[in-house]
């Protein structure tokens, strides 16, 4: 099952990539929640596909060539899978270069992603999913 999550995700991000949002949000279950890494800042959870959605779109307005590379895989455990990405682009307004490494905790649930949470280490991710402590 873990192997078919890791496609899953490569897909998701591949899609998300060519802008084909309808086909990246499909991996999603209906009620899956998204915890970006700065959310402590932001104060901002995405809960279901549409407002998930929403948040791209909104990111994509503020960097439209925003694209997210699958580095590596770091754990891939049953229905857990935590990646690290980097997030690549160049602020519409600023011109400022982004390149951002962050690591993702993606929860699944028949298939679908349950959940994902981003972690500034790869450590933080995986003691959050009870992986590695």
């Amino acid at each position: 099952m873990s192997r078919e999550n890791v496609g899953v995700v490569r897909r998701a991000f591949e899609s998300f990539n060519r802008r084909d949002l309808a086909a990246a949000i499909d991996a999603f279950d209906a009620d899956a929640e998204w915890v970006p890494y700065l959310a402590a800042l932001e104060e901002e959870i995405y809960r279901g596909r549409e407002e998930i959605e929403t948040m791209w779109r909104e990111v994509l307005t503020d960097v439209p060539d925003f694209r997210i590379e699958l580095v590596e895989v770091v754990a891939d455990e049953a229905d857990t899978v935590v990646v690290e990405v980097d997030f690549l682009g160049m602020g519409r307004a600023s011109g400022a270069d982004i390149r951002t490494t962050v690591y993702q905790a993606v929860s699944f649930r028949h298939g679908k992603v349950a959940s994902v949470k981003g972690f500034r280490t790869a450590s933080e991710a995986l003691e959050a999913v009870g992986l590695r402590g």
